[in-house]
């Protein structure tokens, strides 16, 4: 029995340790070619293809990056970029041409005064090769801050979904779904890792699996050592449970991958021009838009699984009347195994998609998503699976409105007003009963 123990616990800690590894991302490539485009100025070039560098003598990985000048006696075929990896944003700390290192001088003017600029993102940026239909700024605006709600909207929905998963069932509210969350992105990067270099289905792929094996292997330790024996619990107690498995899932990722937070390449980053309106160009990743279908096909497997399988009429069962569910044969211990699994996996899908989409994870990064989606589950109806789904959406909606027009420091302020308000004027929520009655699945 302490072998097997021992063997699940390495098969857990398996995918968290890979997350210590990095790779370049787009980012970086980006930065390269803008100092590129500083040194060949005022000649243009063309930026080709840019290929992951082995460490140097400090330990520093890098890019080099393929050019194209339009004057060929600038003499600037490609150029080496080295960088600090400390953080988000990409700093070069060592550039290098054909005919040597750039000195430390030049490498300084470079960065104080070139790299950010909008010359040089223009210099950088590919030329456009297709016009894009004209849109008054409005509009165009308007559809800019619906796409980039898409991947919150998706992230809210499918955590919400989770909580109403589980409440619907037992009642019960659990509070470490931020942390299974983080699980399946820190996850979600080891696979990114070690499949950098394929295709971007294969990677997705791999990702994705590890991101949701991660989470249901936690959701399911924390179902049957915690949660099953608190069910005659009252509710605070079982509250207050999943708070303290929050903090220890917390601490338990934290010593596993390090304080650091952990960067990969996004997938699918590079953005699709669709409109613009003048200078405003209306863009969007395809990675968000997968995102997005994802979780409505996700949301929408759900609501078939609860329809026309056994296990659906079992949960709408033992939801209804557990008695008279559990006389009839059903067992509730496996049942209420089966609904956290189920949850632990859409919440992995939710972390390993919002890692892969924004590149970065830490422990610590899904604490607020979980607690926004719990917000979003009781506005759209904690009770009903669609309507939390729905409530996700809503509260992405309703955040990226207020960022495009109001203070961006006052949202959460607004959010939690907003919670109140349907607490008050409608516990059901949205989207579900005009009263509170958690316990029914439409």
């Amino acid at each position: 029995m302490r072998g097997l123990r021992s063997l699940l616990m390495l098969a857990a800690l398996a995918p968290l340790a890979g997350g210590c590894a990095l790779t370049a991302d787009r980012d970086e490539a980006a930065a390269c070619a803008s100092a590129a485009a500083g040194l060949a100025a005022p000649v243009r070039l063309r930026v080709g293809h840019a290929t992951p560098l082995p460490a140097d003598a400090q330990g520093r990985a890098g890019l080099r990056v393929d050019l194209a000048p339009e004057d060929p006696d600038v003499g600037l075929p490609w150029l080496d970029c080295r960088f600090a990896r400390t953080g988000r944003t990409p700093e070069i700390v060592a550039l290098a041409r054909p005919s040597g290192p750039v000195d430390d001088t030049h490498l300084f003017f470079l960065k104080r005064f070139w790299l950010g600029s909008e010359a040089a993102a223009e210099a950088a940026a590919p030329d456009d090769e297709a016009p894009l239909p004209d849109l008054p700024f409005g509009l165009a605006y308007a559809l800019q801050q619906a796409l980039d709600a898409l991947p919150d909207a998706a992230v809210y929905g499918l955590l919400a979904a989770a909580y109403s998963l589980v409440y619907g069932l037992s009642g019960r509210i659990n509070l470490a779904f931020g942390e299974i969350a983080a699980l399946g992105g820190i996850a979600a990067v080891t696979g990114a890792v070690a499949m950098r270099d394929a295709a971007p289905g294969p990677l997705l792929g791999l990702a994705l699996g590890l991101g949701v094996w991660t989470a249901m292997l936690h959701g399911g330790a924390v179902e049957a050592t915690a949660l099953w024996r608190l069910r005659r619990a009252p509710g605070q107690q079982a509250l207050v449970a999943t708070l303290g498995v929050a903090l220890v899932l917390r601490e338990y990722a934290r010593l596993a991958t390090g304080a650091q937070p952990r960067w990969v390449a996004p997938v699918l980053a590079e953005p699709v021009r669709l409109a613009r309106a003048g200078a405003f160009v209306v863009t969007v990743t395809p990675m968000a838009l997968l995102l997005a279908a994802g979780a409505a096909a996700t949301s929408a497997g759900l609501l078939l699984l609860f329809r026309l399988t056994r296990f659906g009429r079992d949960w709408r069962a033992t939801a209804d009347d557990p008695l008279a569910a559990a006389l009839m044969g059903i067992d509730p211990r496996r049942l209420s195994l089966q609904t956290a699994l189920l949850a632990a996996a859409v919440v992995g899908a939710a972390g390993a998609g919002v890692t892969l989409h924004y590149g970065g994870i830490g422990f610590d990064y899904t604490t607020g998503l979980g607690l926004k989606a719990l917000i979003a589950a009781i506005v759209g109806g904690i009770g009903s699976v669609p309507g939390a789904f729905l409530g996700g959406v809503g509260i992405a909606a309703f955040e990226a409105l207020w960022s495009s027009a109001l203070p961006v420091g006052d949202r959460d302020l607004a959010l939690d007003v907003l919670l109140v308000a349907v607490l008050t004027l409608r516990p059901g929520g949205l989207f579900g009963a005009r009263e509170p009655l958690p316990r029914r699945m439409p």
